[in-house]
This record gives C-alpha cells, structure tokens and sequence, in this order.
C-alpha cells in the first residue's frame, strides 16, 4: 500500500509486473519469442524461481535455450538465489534431448593451487543431498593446464597464537598480513608471480602491491585492516567500502553545521568545541559548562581586550590561548550565520575549512591526509545534493544525519586510483569474476553471524514466529524451527561456496590467516591431515609483536621546529587528491569548459544556476505602465514543441496530426494562441519534404547514450538526441531549434552535434552519419559536419585538462575574456 500510494516499484515489483504481462498477454509474450531464436542466459546458478518463470515465457517450444553457471559459485542467496533452480533446469533440459557441456580447463591459477580446490572441495562440498548443497562432482574437478609449477607449496597459512579474546587475535592477524605484504614486495620470501608472454611462456617476477587482493567474508573488521595497513606503509584501494558516514572529520561538519543553523544545539557546539575546527581543551569545555549560563556563554570568552565582561572565576580558569580559539569561532559563526542560505552548500563547506584551518590541522594527525580527502569528498557530496534541487542548509543537515544513522555502503574517499599500485580490498562477492597474482583471504576462524529475527518465511514450509507470553522468553513454534534449521543448511552450503570462490580468485599464490572455529577454519585443517595436506605451507607469525606489548612511542617533549610547522604548512597548502579513474561529462559541460573553464567549475562543479544569475545582472527600468507577462515564455514554446516532436506520428495523415498535436499541446498546458502557432511550426515541418522522408525512417526519439572514451581516465560522456532516423545505410541525427536560422550563433551548436557524430559513429559502425540542426522558426536546416577522429581526441584533450585541474582545484579564466557575454562576470571581477 506505501508503495502504492507513492507510486514506486522495487526490483521484485518490476519482475513480478513483467511476470505477470508476459503470462497474461499471448500477443505480447509470442512478439518478444520471435525477437530471438536462441536464448542466452549467463550466471544462472543465481537466479531465483521468478526469473525462472520468465525465462519459461520467454523462451517457447520454437526457441532453444543456452544457461551458462556454475553451481559452484552461487552465492547470492541474500538476495533471493536459489541454486536449485540451476540444477533443476539442467535436469529438465537434459530430460527434452539437451546435454550439458563441462568446461573443466583451468587456464588461470597454478597447479598447486587447483590441486589444493579439488581436494579442499572434493571434501567438503555436498553430502546432504539437498539441491542447496550441490557435490563436488567429477564434471567439477579441475583440469591445470598451466606448466610452470616446481612442486612449491603455492598455499601459505600464516599461523599465530589462540590467546586473547577474538578482538586481539584479529589485530594480530592484520598485522601479520601487513607484515607477510612488506615481505612479499620486498622479495626477501623468495617467492614469485608471473606473466605470459607472447610464446606463451609464464616469465617470473617480484610481487608488487599491484598484484594483491585481500578478500573479506564481510567488512565488519575492515577498519582494523586499513589501520595495519596504513601504519605499515602500504598502499591500498578499498572496493566499495563502508564508512564515510561516521568517521569524525565528517560528524564534526555535521556538528558545526547543525549548530551553524540552530544555534542552540548544545550538543553539536560541544562537538565543534571539543574538535579541531576549535581546539578548545577539556578543561575548558569543563568549566564552560560548568558556568552559571552553561555553554550558552561560550562566546562571551574572547581575547583581553574584548570589550564584553564576564566572571572573574572563569576567565582565570581558560587560558588565553583557548580564549583566543573562542574568539576566532565565534567571528566565523557570527559571519557565517546570517551567509548560510545565501552561499552554495559547497561554498559554505569551504568557508567554513578555510575559516578553521581544519584541514591543515587534520593533515598534521595520524591518517591525515585520508581525513582531508574524506573532507573533500564531503563536499563533493554537497555539490551533487545542491544538483537535485535541494539548496537548504536544513535540509542537507537532515539529510547527513540520516545517513549517519543509517550508514549506508560508502567508502572513505580514496587517496589513491584503483589503478595505481595499490593492494585492494574488498568482499569476495565483489571480486567474483575476477583473478589476482597474489590473493589473501583472512578471518578464516570467524563464525558466522547470528540472526533470529521474530519471524521466518519459506516458500515450502509457509511462516513460522517466536511467541512471546508477557514476561516471558520467546518460543519459537514449530514451523519456525524448522525454517530455521533449512535456513542454517542453506547458508552453510553456501559458505562453502563463498569460500570456494575466493580460494579460486587466486592466480600464483593464495594466503590464508585466521584462528578460531569457524567452519573455514575447521575445514581447511582438517584437509592439512590429510594426504594432500602437504599443499598449505605454514607460515609462523609469532615474531610479531601484540599491540598491548609494543611500548608507546617517546612523546615529543621539546617544541616543534619551525621547519617542521612549514612542512606541515607545505602539505595543507598544496595537498592534491589522486585525480579521478573514472569521470562522467556531458556535452553541454564540455562546451563551457572549451569555451572558458572558468565557466565550466562555476556550472559544472559549484552547480550555479546560469539563468539565475543573467537575471541578476538583467537591467530592470521599472515604468508605471510595466504589465505582467502573459502568454508563453520562448523557452516554454520550444519545451513544448519538443514534447510535440517527440511523440508526434510522421507517417499520420494531416487531420490525424493535427488532432494529436492539439490533444498533446492540451497535456503540456500548451492550450491558447501561443500553443497554437507552436502546432502549425510543428506540422510545417512534418508537411516538409525531411518530414515525409522521416515517416518512413526508423527513428530514435529522444535518444539516449553513452560515450565511453579513454584517455588519462574512462570518461563518459552521457546526454540524448532529440532524433536519430536509421535509413539503410544512412543514419541521421537531428537536434531541434525553437529560433530562426538567420543571426544564430551556431558555434555551441556544432559542438553539441559533432559529439553526438562521434557516439553515432560507435554505435554504427560501417554506416554513413550525418548531423542536421533543425530551426522551428521559419524552417530551414543546417548541415554539421566534422573530422570525428580529430574531434574525438579534441574531447580527449578537453577531459584529461578536467581531470588534471580538477586535481589541482585551478580552473582559470579564458585567455583575454572580458566577461561581456558572461552571467557570472561579477564573480570574477569582471565587467562586460
């Protein structure tokens, strides 16, 4: 029904409604059969009955049907997977005269590693007999066909101690990987990763941070890794991580926003005053709250001369230099407040980091340079919150509170590229498909999480609750236990195959660490007493020392130098951010950037509004006789003439046109004189020679693309053309103009156009494409024509200047730019 009532459908809605059209509408689900002769379906061991039910209509007794899985790898059953739907269709295939083809060649990881995953899971692997707990049969067993193996263990358990609480035995784990990583790029381990060359010859070499991958079950401990890691000195990349939301940089923004709004949030000033946007000791915040006003005085503490009086006791207590951090932040609160719906959410963000100097403070801290960058991803996050609409302070607190509290998946913000060499972390369900040289995979000895929730569905045994009497404990009924019992069967089936899938991500050499009783761990040892269990070296970590051992570093008792403060100095003031891998334009972006880049970072990174700020620079005569507008404003009649276009029937007859164009300028709230003389400019061009030629043309209306090029990063550059027809071997895009063609400055224009060229001419290969603008007003067309390679390594040269001087925050004026045709002439000092 909330669904309902706003209007929403969920990823199942959408299945379920397309299910049930396909099921219902013979017409509809017979025209989608004879699109395809043979259906395809890739990584079906993780569909679900749903998707079944639509590969079944889909698929009717004149097509053939091709599923490519391994049952092996479905690990999805979180989000509904179920892996007997694979075994069950390859039964019933095999049943209707199909046969199943194994691919059993390994190509990727050594010999000693497939050996170890065919012994591991030969054992392991089934033996319930259920279809959730598919056996490692002999169509599974792996065939090596790498020959470039010694007989040297390529498996290494990194062995410690069980002493301690799980906490402990954790941090001792991470910093043996950190450790066992030094020592594998430092090449003292002797061991090696390899390349093929072009003989196909698989030629050794030392291991770089680039050739490893830590996988984890769950993030749960990812912090305490990145700490190791950080300490060690190693870089690190983490996948999709989680995070942001609550590291303190960010909560202390939050805190000095909220109290920047409300003023009388308590809690959020003894954030700020407490953190180093002001510095303020303990001490201090005591005897602050301490005072007859409470914090609420906090302001009444400044420097001597401050012309305000309070209390004789408690200006002795604070210290001139916690009086002075006062005063600084109460100035900046006291500029900022009545500016906060006045400046852009970005503007205001750096306002307030130039005004504290947080982020030169932060830089001087342990982790400081990942905190600045989390500072400015924060404010990256700010601009794409304005880009929606959304230009309330109070509405962007709300918003950054709830993701606080709900912390969703967010990473930190990277101070490296993923792809520099760099160690990457990330869960193994993201790493599905992929391979790495070097492969670590922790926590081996941890359990899995408990989960009993009040109550329990399963499609077979229906729904089963915890029945809670007052005052008592509650009792689970009988159906409950029993959904409970499948349900730890099946998710123990499937950690087999979690743990099946990371092992195999690993292409020289696999590392595995963790103690405890975990199944992983349980399994793993019991295969180390068995005849294979030569394969998995142990690797002793006892050298390495507890963190509650190490002694605490000697505190610095003399002053820092003054060379020591420039440096510090030095990095705030030219900290630059890893520039992006990947970055997303549109053309119209692209075109301010050439035009100035200026420009460009005052639209396309601020998010100022261009028609805004022509306004405010419009000159306004007001008179006695001045009438309020009527009628349609130029840019409604060229919307609606869009709207227009974009359905209208090119092969329809003249009445029949018209008809619908009225009826569609009634919708659009086109109605009236205005709307009108929109239609007869409509169906002028429809009456026009390019008209009928379009009736019968194949044609892309409001055409949206992708453009991926690469240069210093993957770009993309997305937008929509307003009709692309396909004729033979012609392809045709047209861009619509509500103006006349005479005095029209085409420049922009043919920019615009020659990018869509470029997209065309990927996604029609050998095909002939052409460009057109189409003027509304008064008819008449103009070619555009380009050199598409030329062009296409123009919009390399314009990206790869973006992403370097989105790097280095400078976006220059044009070259001899006056600012006579600019709205934002204002904000660069110029006068036009």
């Amino acid at each position: 029904m909330r669904k309902g009532r706003r209007g929403g459908l969920d990823f199942d809605d959408l299945q379920i409604k397309c299910r049930d059209l396909l099921a219902r509408d013979a017409v509809i689900r017979n025209d989608w059969r004879q699109r395809c002769r043979v259906l395809m379906v890739d990584e079906f061991q993780d569909t679900n009955p749903l998707q079944k039910e639509l590969v079944d209509l889909l698929c009717g007794p004149e097509q053939r049907l091709f599923v490519v899985g391994d049952p092996k790898q479905s690990i999805y059953l979180f989000r509904g997977a179920d892996v007997g739907v694979f075994l069950q269709t390859s039964r019933d295939m095999v049943a209707a005269g199909g046969r199943n083809l194994y691919f059993q060649e390994s190509f990727r990881s050594r010999e000693g590693i497939i050996r170890f995953v065919n012994g591991l899971f030969d054992q392991v692997m089934g033996g319930s007999g259920a279809d959730f707990d598919p056996p490692y049969g002999e169509g599974d067993v792996l065939d090596p066909r790498r020959r470039d193996w010694d007989g040297t263990p390529c498996i290494e358990l990194l062995a410690g101690s069980c002493e301690g609480d799980a906490d402990a035995r954790r941090r001792w784990e991470a910093a043996a990987i950190a450790r066992r990583i030094q020592e594998l790029v430092g090449g003292i381990t002797g061991i090696s990763v390899y390349h093929k060359d072009r003989s196909g010859e698989f030629i050794p070499r030392h291991p770089s941070y680039g050739d490893i991958a830590i996988l984890f079950r769950r993030f749960s401990n990812l912090k305490l890794f990145e700490r190791q890691l950080r300490q060690a000195g190693i870089p690190y990349y983490v996948v999709k991580g989680r995070g942001f939301y609550r590291c303190q940089e960010v909560l202390d923004i939050l805190n000095f926003l909220t109290f920047l709004e409300y003023g009388k949030d308590l809690a959020a000033l003894a954030g700020v005053l407490r953190s180093p946007l002001c510095g303020i000791s303990d001490e201090t915040l005591y005897w602050l709250a301490r005072n007859d006003c409470g914090l609420a005085s906090w302001q009444q503490i400044s420097i001597q001369n401050s012309k305000l009086t309070i209390q004789n006791s408690l200006n002795e207590r604070i210290t001139p230099a916690d009086r002075e951090r006062l005063a600084s932040l109460a100035s900046l609160v006291n500029r900022l407040r009545p500016l906060r719906d006045r400046l852009t959410l970005a503007e205001l963000l750096e306002e307030i980091l130039t005004g504290t100097d947080f982020a030169s403070t932060l830089l001087t801290t342990f982790q400081g340079e990942q905190k600045v960058a989390n500072l400015r991803k924060l404010i990256e996050l700010a601009r794409s919150f304005s880009r929606r609409g959304e230009v309330s302070l109070r509405r962007f607190i709300n918003y950054l509170t709830d993701l606080v509290e709900k912390e969703p998946t967010e990473a930190e913000a990277s101070i490296v590229a993923e792809g520099e060499d760099v160690v990457r972390l990330m869960t193994i369900h993201q790493s599905k498909g992929l391979e790495f040289p070097l492969v670590f995979v922790p926590e081996l000895g941890a359990g899995q999480p408990g989960n009993q929730p009040s109550v329990r569905h399963d499609p077979d045994l229906g729904i089963g609750i915890k029945l809670s009497l007052p005052g008592g404990v509650p009792c689970p009924t009988l159906a409950y236990r029993a959904i409970s019992d499948l349900r730890k069967a099946k998710e123990t089936a499937e950690l087999k195959r979690l743990f099946y899938v990371a092992v195999t991500r690993a292409r020289d050499h696999l590392v595995l660490s963790g103690e405890g009783r975990g199944e992983w761990r349980t399994w793993l040892d019991a295969f180390r007493t068995g005849p294979d269990g030569g394969l998995v070296m142990t690797v002793d970590t006892e050298g390495i020392p507890r963190e509650d051992t190490v002694p605490p570093p000697a505190r610095e008792t003399a002053p820092l130098s003054p060379e020591v403060l420039a440096l510090a100095a030095e990095r705030a003031l030219h900290y630059v951010p890893p520039s992006p891998s990947t970055m997303v334009f549109s053309p119209t972006a692209l075109e301010d950037y050439a035009l100035c880049p200026r420009k460009y970072y005052y639209k396309g990174v601020l998010g100022l509004d261009e028609g805004l700020f022509a306004q405010l620079l419009a000159p306004y005569h007001p008179t006695p006789e001045r009438k309020k507008r009527s009628g349609m404003t130029p840019l409604e009649r060229g919307n609606l003439a869009h709207a227009i276009l974009e359905r209208l029937d090119f092969g329809g007859a003249p009445d029949h046109q018209r008809r619908q164009c009225r009826q569609l300028a009634a919708a659009f709230g086109g109605e009236g004189p205005d709307g009108e003389e929109v239609i007869e400019q409509v169906l002028t061009l429809a009456s026009s020679p390019l008209g009928k030629s379009l009736s019968t043309a194949r044609l892309l209306r409001e055409h949206p693309f992708t453009l991926h090029l690469q240069g210093g990063a993957d770009y993309y550059i997305r937008g929509a053309m307003d009709l692309v027809a396909v004729q033979d071997d012609l392809v045709t895009v047209y861009d619509y103009k509500y103006m006349t063609r005479d005095g029209t400055d085409l420049k922009g224009y043919r920019f615009q156009l020659s990018t869509y060229l470029v997209a065309l001419g990927r996604a029609f290969p050998g095909r002939r494409i052409e460009a057109q603008l189409l003027f509304l007003k008064g008819g008449g067309n103009e070619p555009v024509t380009c050199d598409l390679p030329s062009f296409e390594a123009r919009l390399l040269e314009l990206m790869d200047a973006i992403r370097e001087r989105s790097r280095e925050g400078d976006f220059a004026l044009m070259a001899g730019c006056d600012g006579s045709h600019c709205p934002f002439r204002q904000r660069c000092g110029l006068r036009g």
